[in-house]
């Protein structure tokens, strides 16, 4: 088994620099490190010789308990680092796509109108002044404000938790987001009437003292806030509002972001802006690697659609 330990070292080695050169272009990689190492480490208790086959990533991508979207991911990840792996010399395969194919059905989006946002956050704002002591009324004025943040921006619910004071410039309204599935930095800008709220909120008399650095949005405990906890919170108020699923379209806290998407996007129709262009400025807004990632916020939607038809049998003309 000597060649097999030497050649786990060669693939090692590779994973590294591959890891070390994606991460350079502002990935994380976390999940595909793991699978990548998990591969490798499989290949070095089953497997000798001086590489290995496409077969051989297919039996471990199959591995038990997984579903077939879940044994797909895993081949993928260890297909991309084998395309650099093979072009530094390694003796390992092209892996051809479709191997795995899984039937990624992504969930209809919910688009919210504005009365119902409007509703879900009176159901905040109303227990906030109900509570039955300080802790409940503070936790439903932070989700309040946090839904609104969700609302008015489109950012992800795990950039706004992991939200710092010091990324909040009251001067200004530029937030500075970091994105979680690539580590990479971007500006929004608040609207005057949010920043507003933002402000009322961060200085609020009954805000608890908060951990070092504080987060924006702070538990009563002084941590961030919990995102299972606040989605627990989300949902009750969902179905307080009344609010009901369209079809199998279900109105989640990661609707907010579609529908922020959609609006934009819908707006630059009606108004006459040039979509493509709009497309290209919400995916940086939104934090995409490329306006193709934001395509799907947009496909398929109804508004659009309509605002689409609109345009082409009333152009606007300048």
């Amino acid at each position: 088994m000597a060649g097999g330990f030497i050649m786990s070292a060669v693939l090692s080695a590779l994973a590294d620099s591959y890891l070390v050169l994606r991460r350079s272009a502002g990935y994380r990689l976390d999940e595909a490190e793991q699978l990548i190492r998990s591969f490798i480490g499989w290949l070095d208790e089953h497997r000798g010789g001086d590489g290995f086959s496409a077969l051989d990533v297919i039996e471990w991508a199959c591995l038990p308990n997984g579903r077939p979207l879940w044994h797909a991911k895993r081949l993928w990840a260890v297909r991309d680092w084998a395309v650099y792996a093979r072009a530094h010399g390694a003796n390992v395969p092209v892996i051809p796509k479709g191997c795995l194919p899984a039937d990624r059905k992504r969930p209809t989006p919910y688009i919210f109108q504005q009365d119902e946002i409007d509703a879900v956050m009176d159901v905040f704002a109303q227990q906030a002044r109900l509570g039955r002591d300080r802790r409940s009324r503070w936790k439903d004025t932070t989700y309040k404000m946090l839904t609104g943040l969700l609302a008015c921006t489109g950012i992800r619910i795990g950039e706004a938790i992991n939200l710092d004071r010091a990324d909040v410039d009251t001067s200004t309204g530029w937030i500075t987001i970091t994105t979680g599935k690539t580590g990479r930095q971007r500006l929004v800008l608040l609207h005057p009437s949010a920043l507003d709220e933002l402000i009322g909120y961060l200085f609020d008399p009954a805000r608890p003292v908060a951990v070092d650095p504080e987060p924006v949005f702070v538990a009563w405990h002084g941590q961030r806030v919990n995102y299972s906890v606040f989605q627990r919170g989300f949902h009750s108020a969902v179905m307080e509002a009344g609010l009901q699923p369209q079809g199998q379209a279900k109105p989640t806290i990661h609707s907010l972001r579609h529908t922020f998407a959609v609006q934009q996007l819908t707006d630059a129709y009606r108004t006459g802006v040039d979509p493509a262009r709009r497309l290209t400025l919400l995916s940086t807004w939104l934090g995409h690697v490329s306006p193709a990632c934001t395509y799907w916020y947009l496909s398929a939607t109804p508004q659009l659609l309509s605002a689409a038809a609109d345009l082409l049998e009333n152009p606007v003309t300048s």
